[in-house]
């Protein structure tokens, strides 16, 4: 399982990233975008750890 540390964003720096999300499709730049309901702050990427 794949683990990160992350705080959630609230609802306004949520809708700033989707307007520069739609900003970058637009330009067609060569950018996987995260869903809405996906974005986070990772602050400490664990990497692949088990269960226990």
């Amino acid at each position: 399982m794949r683990a990160f540390m992350a705080i959630e964003l609230n609802s306004k720096l949520v809708d700033k990233i989707i307007e520069i999300q739609k900003t970058l499709a637009e330009a067609n730049a060569l950018v996987k975008f995260v869903e809405p309901e996906n974005l986070h702050f990772t602050f400490k990427f664990l990497g692949d750890i088990t269960p226990e």
